[in-house]
């Protein structure tokens, strides 16, 4: 209520009609910019339904904690269905003139991003991916997600993960800091950062013959110190239940499936007492098999819980600029996998803050990739970014 409160104070209408526009600079008429649409998005929801939705969604938080552990869908679909009802007002409220209600509610995730330009791109991916699935021989599932001295790489990959997003947050602007400016331009492009350093660059056969040395001196019963091992092992490709678990290939149909969902609550074609069943059925249409239970099928995320509705593209979003920021990263600097090998990321990483992290929210994420990598950024780099590496 009080932060609604402040997001929403009148003075701000009052203070954007005293401001000369044409006495600022780009910088300043850049933080103007996203200043009003903070503004904006903040006073088009009412602070009764600001107030409900947080409520809502603390409570269903912990509701959905417990019913995991319980493996009990029915305990959610309450506090959930109340969520989604809530979600459905926002979307309302945010709705683009021209576009969708999910629309809304994608654009606070993805600014500018809509239905219109991402299920587009979605479908296509699915069906490359199911292409290149079907050509691709199954290798056996690694390890489950968590620590095993023996196969340490799964808590390396998301250690790595992480690190990168910190990575992003720390390389923004100092020159602009405590401005609009100086934070992140979108979460896809957030997620870009950390999806490269896991993938292009953690699952790469360069990096396979450094870490395989490191593994072998740290945890010596490991079966991971040959590279040739700890590449195929990196790089299996089985499906699974469990979105974090999954191969580069199959990760994104867990997104475009969570997608598809998630734009049905919202729309209203899909209802939270229909969702386990349609999630069921949608998840054997491209997985093949059905969750034996729900931990491993509606229960394993608390996006929709939280009320992250809109957040689950920018995943899919993030890997489709990972391809083309690391195709552009390896023209510019001509000697990356032979860095890699080395374990030496010193040049990679300054590449990547001079052409992503320190612009911040100077421009949108779609001119930050353009002037990055030259093109506006298509799935077309991250299928011939997998096809080399699946398909060879």
């Amino acid at each position: 209520m009080v932060l609604h409160g402040r997001k929403t104070d009148q003075r701000h209408a009052d203070w954007f009609a005293n401001i000369d526009a044409s006495a600022l600079s780009s910088n300043d008429a850049r933080s103007l910019d996203l200043v009003k649409r903070s503004y904006r998005q903040a006073t088009q929801l009412p602070v009764g339904l600001s107030a409900e939705l947080a409520k809502a969604t603390s409570a269903c938080q912990h509701i959905w904690a417990e019913a995991r552990a319980k493996d009990d869908v029915g305990m959610l679909i309450p506090s959930l269905t109340e969520v989604v009802r809530l979600k459905r007002e926002e979307a309302a409220c945010l709705r683009p003139e021209a576009g969708t209600l999910y629309d809304g509610l994608l654009d606070r995730w993805e600014a500018g991003m809509t239905s219109a330009v991402l299920l587009p791109m979605l479908d296509g991916l699915r069906t490359a991916l199911k292409e290149i699935l079907a050509a691709t021989p199954a290798k056996p599932k690694p390890a489950p997600y968590a620590f095993d001295d023996a196969d340490p790489l799964s808590a390396i990959l998301s250690t790595q993960h992480e690190a990168w997003h910190g990575m992003y947050e720390q390389n923004l602007s100092r020159a602009h800091r405590h401005t609009p400016l100086s934070s992140y331009a979108s979460m896809g492009l957030h997620e870009s950062q950390s999806r490269l350093i896991e993938n292009q660059i953690g699952r790469s056969m360069a990096y396979c013959r450094y870490l395989s040395a490191e593994i072998a001196a740290v945890f010596p019963e490991s079966p991971l110190q040959d590279a040739q091992h700890l590449y195929a092992h990196a790089n299996h490709v089985a499906p699974g239940f469990i979105r974090v678990d999954a191969d580069e290939l199959h990760y994104n149909l867990h997104i475009i499936h969570r997608t598809e969902l998630e734009r049905a609550l919202i729309e209203g074609s899909l209802e939270v007492a229909d969702l386990e069943a349609a999630w069921n059925e949608l998840f054997e249409d491209l997985f093949g098999q059905r969750p034996p239970r729900p931990s491993l099928g509606l229960l394993q995320d608390v996006h929709w819980p939280a009320g992250l509705f809109g957040y689950f593209p920018t995943y899919t979003l993030g890997n489709i600029y990972a391809a083309a920021l690391f195709a552009a990263m390896e023209n510019a600097i001509g000697t990356v996998s032979d860095l890699i090998a080395e374990g030496e990321l010193t040049e990679v990483a300054g590449w990547l803050r001079d052409n992503v992290h320190s612009v911040g929210s100077q421009k949108d994420t779609l001119d930050i990739l353009v002037d990055a990598t030259g093109a506006t950024p298509k799935p077309e780099k991250l299928l011939t970014y997998l096809k080399a590496k699946f398909l060879s």
